[in-house]
């Protein structure tokens, strides 16, 4: 459905077959959706079935532990997962106004992610500073550059929001 772009369908068939697709699928659809820039309202809808589809895998696991994973390792794949489609969602609030909304979802994704997803660091930056959170803003950038995870367009947000902080640079 989703290479056909025919999303309500791809909506449908996630609703209908949540446990028997991965997790990463409602992602995939959502986030090229929002690449492609249609039908946010069901963009928003699958990412809001990835998020409760993927929290579940975290919480209560089903199936087996790979044998290549310890434990930690296994319970982390299926959190970046998770932190995958709260990024989405978060960006699909963000875009719709929903700022505050787009806070809560991209804090999580940048917990679960450990500050080393550039996509999650940059949105959850672009979000603080939108929302007057400079100081927030300036620490998890500092922290991100600090722990090597630095892009530019991070580089770029810790000066606006250092800017819009202190007046100055």
């Amino acid at each position: 459905y989703r290479d056909t772009k025919k999303y309500q369908e791809a909506l449908e068939y996630l609703k209908s077959n949540s446990d028997k697709t991965t997790g990463y699928r409602f992602y995939a659809v959502a986030n090229r959706m929002i690449e492609e820039k249609v039908q946010p309202e069901i963009a928003m809808k699958i990412a809001l079935l990835g998020v409760e589809r993927n929290r579940g895998d975290v919480e209560h696991p089903e199936g087996d532990k790979p044998k290549y994973y310890s434990d930690n390792e296994w319970k982390e794949e299926r959190g970046y997962i998770l932190a995958l489609n709260l990024r989405a969602l978060g960006k699909l609030q963000y875009d719709a106004g929903k700022k505050t909304e787009a806070e809560k979802s991209l804090r999580e994704a940048a917990q679960l992610t450990k500050g080393k997803e550039p996509a999650v660091n940059e949105l959850y930056a672009r979000v603080l500073i939108d929302l007057g959170n400079n100081k927030i803003a300036i620490e998890e950038l500092e922290k991100n550059i600090k722990d090597g995870n630095g892009t530019t367009e991070l580089k770029n947000l810790l000066k606006e929001a250092y800017t819009s902080d202190k007046g100055s640079d």
